[in-house]
């Protein structure tokens, strides 16, 4: 053994580089595979001090190596500094762990000797983590007594191991504590080797804040409070220093660096005046580490957080091992380190940030021919768009990523591409596609084992259920999801799926489980720091305590989270939370607070170009303007929203502003009007499935039916043969609308056949008559019916030839109504380059006949 000098210097002993040249005589008995790795290999040598002069130093000495070597020979983990060999000479005072030389030092140095980006360092903290949680879920555990940064060197692979085993001992379980206290090496009350490690004595006045420190040397800065007080140190007390590891990661910096004296350090931990985490400048990129490194400094041991639940969560995180090039002012960033930062910076939705990185990648990985770091980036930018309703990059982007990562056989990426596909149909409405790319994303996932993939691919499933009604089948995929979120420590994934099922009990009146998922979501998105998620989780509770009339709790809620939309800069949430307080003061009849805050809402909508939340709030207009008995406003306000609805997709959110629509228009004895609002209502119903707009709008159309009735008694009186050609035309227009009026019956009955053959009878009168107003009105009836059945080139077909109808007599009311016909028809298509045209149409009417806006909002 060639001995190089000293290296490194601790309070054991002394660490010297050295190589391993055996004697000839060795050679014979050597392991050859063992000769081939470590001959003339670097080598780490810990010589351990003691008093060898000493008989009773040396037995208590000589305990405690054996207690290092036989649990250090026990241990096998990438993670963990593995055992080469050891040299022990008592007589001469020799006593040498061999261990390999890591060349890049400890974890302290290693950040020292250049940049290194967060995922790198949060790399480092996965690594320990993993280490930790191997020696805890061992048994008899193992408490390491002595984590700190000096003791986690970086092998040359970029990794952190474990070293330094002095400190360290077994913990057997409670129970089995008494019985093995004789058996196992370090744990034995009375065992010199635990006199040893004993921790310090400390005595601390709390009034006068004096202490007074007696004991053996010890690490005090990573020591935990009941260590400092005295107790043995235990499985919690490696958490509390794993937590300053994490400190020191990722800040650089040392426990209580400003500080000089020990004592000064023990009553910071005592009082418990630790750092103010979140206000460290590189912990706030990672906030849902700052919740983890706190869970570690708890006071009470009991509820510190353990090292596999740590584990669980830290490993969802961007990450990516260091490169070794982080030295140097031109340093070069990885395609893939900068889709880990892209990633980061996403997720604390910092998007611009997030997409120059992810450009970056994808440039950078153009450069070196990297496909799949290329396909990686495309995703990442197609998130990025989606979540700025930038839908045709988005889609695009993706489309491209999908169709590289099928080709070079990268399932998980496929898999992620698909996602994000899927979320981008969701948000369009395009259900039936949506639904497809996430099942294809979830099966993909699921086969692989990537867990959170198909948990994120089941909270998609879950809202497109939710959005069409399907709620058992939406609760089972977003509790699964929660479930899988939960188990791989993905806090972000679990509170959103609570947010999700919190919606979905909303939605059924479940309060008090929508309250508890609302709680639960709001206590995770506070813990890991995620502002945005914690404002909507209030609106939640807001909306709960609202549905119940508790509207003290429900402003309270609201007010707290547009407070924080407004301090994130989130325009879209404070606008929902405004919507939200507007419908509070609603309610208790606050109508100049009530209009204000909607006012506002929409404003704000408007001005981030979101149609759904400007519709929203002109609907709150409309219902406040109804309360107020100004019903003018009222139907302004509604015609408003529904232009606004068109635009933005949503079709249930459409059904409910038709269906207020057809309502006032029959309050007004617009009956007309009001049958054409409430049939579309019925179309969308019938389309989503849904039982309850189907119940509203067949309700509302039985009660204009009923005060319709007096035309059905035309329909039995027969033609007078001997009549004037005017009272037989007036006869057939008669008839006409009895037919008409009767198919309308058929229709609320959902008789679909007997509605086609009046509708029918109805035009072929009308046409008889040369009534063109009525039989665009009965082509019409056919084309709403078509829809209903989901016919809808047909329903084209018949709006088309209403239009044309209507035209061919310059009846601009009847044109724009078949325009609105037909612009609901390829909005149930998925058709918006059509459905743009034909609202163009119907502008352009309004500007030739000098019409009011409103009504061409009311016809269209």
């Amino acid at each position: 053994m060639a001995d190089n000098g000293p290296q490194a210097k601790g309070g054991q002993g002394t660490v010297v580089f050295g190589t391993l040249i055996p004697s000839e005589a060795a050679r014979t008995w050597i392991r050859g595979e063992f000769l081939k790795k470590f001959h003339h290999g670097k080598l780490a040598i810990k010589k351990l001090n003691w008093h060898c002069e000493d008989a009773e130093e040396s037995v208590k000495f000589f305990k405690a190596f054996v207690n290092e070597l036989s649990l250090m020979a026990e241990l096998s983990h990438p993670n963990i500094v593995k055992l080469i060999g050891f040299v022990e000479d008592m007589q001469k005072g020799d006593a040498w762990i061999v261990l390999p030389w890591e060349e890049n030092g400890n974890v302290r140095e290693f950040l020292q000797s250049g940049e290194w980006d967060i995922p790198e360092r949060i790399s480092l903290i996965q690594d320990v983590l993993k280490g930790v949680e191997y020696l805890q879920a061992r048994q008899p555990p193992i408490c390491h007594g002595d984590l700190k940064s000096l003791n986690i060197l970086v092998n040359s692979s970029y990794h952190a191991v474990i070293t330094d085993f002095g400190s360290a001992r077994s913990k057997p379980d409670a129970d089995a504590e008494e019985q093995n206290a004789s058996e196992i090496p370090g744990w034995a009350a009375n065992d010199d080797t635990a006199q040893r490690l004993a921790p310090p004595k400390i005595e601390f006045n709390q009034t006068t804040f004096e202490l007074t420190l007696t004991g053996p040397s010890y690490t005090l800065r990573w020591a935990a409070p009941e260590v400092l007080a005295g107790e043995d140190n235990g499985l919690p007390s490696d958490m509390w220093a794993v937590g300053w590891i994490c400190w020191e990661i990722v800040t650089g910096k040392l426990p209580f660096e400003e500080l000089s004296q020990d004592q000064t350090v023990i009553k910071r931990v005592a009082t418990g005046k630790l750092p103010a985490i979140r206000e460290q400048a590189q912990l706030s990129h990672v906030l849902k580490l700052c919740g983890l490194i706190s869970d570690c400094w708890i006071s009470n041991p009991a509820g510190r957080i353990d090292a596999s639940n740590f584990r669980r969560r830290v490993n969802v995180m961007p990450s990516i091992a260091p490169s070794g090039s982080g030295s140097g002012a031109s340093r070069i960033r990885s395609a893939e380190l900068l889709l880990q930062l892209g990633q980061m910076y996403s997720l604390q939705d910092h998007k611009a940030l997030a997409e120059s990185h992810y450009k970056s990648a994808l440039d950078v990985a153009s450069r070196t021919e990297n496909q799949r770091a290329g396909a990686n980036a495309l995703v990442g930018l197609g998130e990025i768009y989606r979540s700025q309703s930038r839908n045709q990059e988005a889609e695009k982007a993706l489309r491209e990523a999908h169709e590289i990562q099928s080709r070079i056989g990268d399932d998980i990426g496929a898999a992620n591409a698909l996602f994000g596909l899927g979320e981008i149909y969701r948000a369009q409405w395009k259900n039936q596609e949506a639904e497809k790319a996430l099942r294809e994303a979830h099966e993909i996932h699921s086969r692989i084992g990537d867990d959170l993939g198909a948990a994120n691919a089941l909270h998609g499933l879950g809202e497109i259920y939710r959005a069409q009604s399907r709620n058992q089948e939406a609760e089972k995929a977003l509790r699964e999801a929660h479930e899988i979120h939960s188990r791989i420590g993905n806090d972000l994934g679990a509170a959103n799926a609570l947010d999700g099922l919190g919606d979905i009990y909303r939605a059924r009146s479940r309060y008090q489980e929508a309250e508890n998922a609302y709680s639960q979501a709001h206590e995770i998105h506070s813990r890991i720091g995620n502002d945005l998620g914690a404002a909507n989780a209030l609106h939640g509770l807001g909306e709960i305590y609202r549905a119940q009339s508790k509207n003290q709790e429900a402003e309270k809620a609201l007010r707290e989270a547009h407070k924080i939309h407004s301090r994130i800069g989130h325009d879209l949430g404070a606008a929902n939370a405004l919507l939200g307080l507007g419908e509070i003061y609603r309610a208790q009849s606050k109508n100049q607070e009530a209009e204000k805050a909607l006012r506002e809402a929409h404003d704000i909508h408007c001005r981030i170009g979101n149609d759904l939340g400007a519709a929203s709030a002109l609907d709150g207009l409309g219902m406040l303007f109804i309360h107020q008995h100004l019903l003018d406003e009222a139907q302004s306000s509604f015609c408003q929203a529904l232009l606004a609805h068109r635009r933005a997709g949503p079709p249930f959110s459409l059904a409910q502003t038709l269906l207020y629509l057809g309502e006032l228009y029959r309050h007004r004895g617009n009956y007309l009007q009001a049958e054409g609002s409430l049939t579309e209502a019925l179309t969308i119903g019938v389309q989503l499935n849904n039982n309850w707009l189907q119940g509203r709008a067949l309700s509302a159309l039985a009660r204009i039916s009923s005060s319709q009735s007096k035309y059905s008694a035309t329909m039995a009186a027969p033609l007078q043969p001997g009549a004037a050609a005017s009272e037989r035309i007036g006869d057939d227009i008669r008839r006409g609308m009895a037919l008409h009026n009767m198919g309308k019956t058929f229709l609320i009955q959902s008789e679909y056949g007997q509605a086609e053959e009046s509708y029918s009878l109805a035009r072929a009168v009308f046409l008889r008559a040369d009534d063109g107003r009525g039989e665009a009105s009965a082509l019409r009836s056919l084309g709403t019916l078509y829809a209903v059945q989901g016919r809808l080139e047909l329903a084209a077909k018949r709006f088309a030839q209403a239009r044309s109808t209507s035209a061919g007599i310059y009846d601009h009311d009847g044109e724009v109504m078949a325009l609105g016909g037909l612009m609901g028809a390829c909005l149930q298509q998925g058709n918006l380059a059509g459905l743009r045209a034909y609202c163009v149409d119907a502008l352009r009417i309004y500007g030739q006949t000098q019409w009011s806006i409103t009504k061409v909002y009311t016809a269209s």
